[in-house]
């Protein structure tokens, strides 16, 4: 028997107008942590550098699988590829003097597979999965979803992550953490109500790269039907995979879109893994050649924008100068090498959108939501309009 985590809705938008709220998350009698929450990626966390204690409390564990490099089955049949995975695996790991017990882990496996894996090797999986989890997703099989089109490849899915969830059931202690991929609405409806009926209430949205913005009618779909079944208040919502939007190389700043997926009712974000196709440089550095002036995107929690930084010009007017783990000399400093400014970037980037969940707590307790959006500059009132709406259409009777 598994176990169920413990949500308790603790504030909601007092007007009623958007999908804000504060949940507290517990596992058994443990500990618990509250919601809004941004989750971090330890990896980039060096051991000397101090992240405040009060934007913690959720990690994120990912880890791509695939046939590109090598056989999948040499996860099981070769120690040294074992043991090279679970070495990607503890280098994201909270380190001791960085976190406190009082954090919950989720390790997501990205399978880039063509074909549903061996019992073996999926249990392999599954293993790792637990171990490294204190709320245990299904792993993702991005290509086998997104080539669900018919019912008897949907029912085939189903009957997969029938036998996944038994399997996970032969363990103790530990809740587990539904997928939802992107599928069509019929089939994500009924595997929404396939993990309700075996009392799941956490799940994380594959956002595949894209934005709360551009995402809005499929969302629609997951929540209302969340509304309806009345398991929202009740239920973890982790946002996955999910992107900042599309840049400009001309505008100084853009709206990063990330940061509303509280606004369209999840719990917790995470970061981007996977750049769309049409996304060639990707958010950030991109394939920089070590000549080239170093470019960079930083998210300011003050406005929500996501400024576009070259070399050194302007970084001191960008640069987050309370509240930050990385040191204003040792950001400097990583202008020198490409691999320091990539990590230093992403860190900053994870820890303020950190700092804006915790911010967004007491918003949500004490404030008027869509007043507190409409101060921020790069916030537009058509944003504003989307979110109410958002929670508006939640509440709307299906057709009969």
């Amino acid at each position: 028997m598994m176990t169920r985590l413990e949500v308790k809705l603790l504030e909601k938008d007092k007007n009623d107008e958007t999908l804000y709220s504060t949940k507290s998350l517990r596992i058994a009698s443990d500990f618990s942590i509250k919601t809004p929450i941004v989750a971090y990626n330890n990896k980039l966390i060096n051991s000397n550098e101090n992240v405040a204690s009060g934007t913690r409390g959720l990690n994120e564990i990912y880890c791509e699988i695939s046939n590109k490099n090598r056989p999948l089955n040499k996860l099981v049949k070769d120690m040294t590829v074992k043991q090279a995975f679970e070495r990607r695996i503890r280098a994201q790991k909270p380190k001791s003097n960085n976190s406190s017990q009082h954090e919950f882990d989720i390790c997501i496996f990205e399978c880039i597979i063509q074909r549903y894996p061996s019992d073996t090797i999926w249990q392999f999986i599954l293993n790792r999965a637990h171990a490294n989890s204190s709320i245990v997703p299904i792993p993702n099989i991005p290509l086998i979803t997104d080539g669900i089109n018919s019912d008897a490849k949907f029912q085939k899915y189903l009957k997969f992550i029938s036998a996944t969830l038994e399997y996970l059931r032969r363990y103790n202690g530990k809740p587990v953490m539904g997928a939802i991929p992107k599928l069509p609405y019929q089939y994500t409806n009924e595997l929404i109500l396939f993990y309700l009926k075996n009392e799941i209430n956490a799940f994380y949205y594959d956002f595949a790269a894209r934005n709360p913005i551009t995402m809005e009618a499929d969302l629609l779909d997951v929540f209302k039907l969340l509304v309806q079944e009345r398991v929202l208040d009740n239920t973890f919502l982790y946002a996955y995979n999910v992107s900042a939007g599309r840049l400009s190389k001309k505008r100084e700043a853009v709206t990063s879109k990330n940061i509303f997926s509280f606004g369209f009712g999840f719990d917790g974000l995470g970061k981007k893994h996977k750049r769309p196709k049409f996304d060639v440089g990707g958010i950030g550095l991109g394939p920089t050649p070590e000549t080239e002036e170093r470019k960079l995107r930083l998210f300011n929690r003050n406005d929500y924008g996501y400024y576009r930084v070259v070399g050194t010009e302007r970084i001191a007017d960008m640069y987050p100068k309370d509240n930050s783990c990385i040191s204003w000399q040792k950001f400097l400093d990583s202008f020198s090498s490409k691999s320091k400014l990539q990590r230093c970037e992403a860190l900053i980037n994870n820890e303020q959108l950190a700092w804006e969940a915790l911010n967004l707590r007491g918003v949500i307790k004490h404030m008027d939501l869509p007043e507190y959006l409409a101060e921020k500059k790069y916030v537009e009132k058509t944003h504003i309009q989307r979110i109410k709406r958002f929670k508006s259409g939640t509440c709307q009777k299906t057709l009969t």
